[in-house]
């Protein structure tokens, strides 16, 4: 199976079949979630993330939550 996302679309994208039958239905993807620069971060939750990679501590894992690419 083979679909696209038109990412010129928005803000919901629905997937395009290129190839072979949909064995499993895909989701429509809401466009911000794809385009990161439209994904909206809170300054303090920016500056947290931020001052923690500076200590070397790494990510947390809570600030890319609301981000899914692929279906579960």
């Amino acid at each position: 199976m083979e679909a696209i996302y038109d990412l010129n679309e928005g803000p919901w994208i629905a997937p395009q079949f290129v190839r072979g039958l949909a064995r499993r239905l895909l989701p429509t993807i809401e466009r911000r979630q794809l385009i990161f620069t439209e994904m909206p971060i809170v300054w303090n939750t920016w500056l947290a993330i931020w001052s923690q990679d500076l200590a070397g501590q790494g990510h947390p894992r809570e600030s890319a939550a609301s981000v899914r690419v692929l279906p579960p």
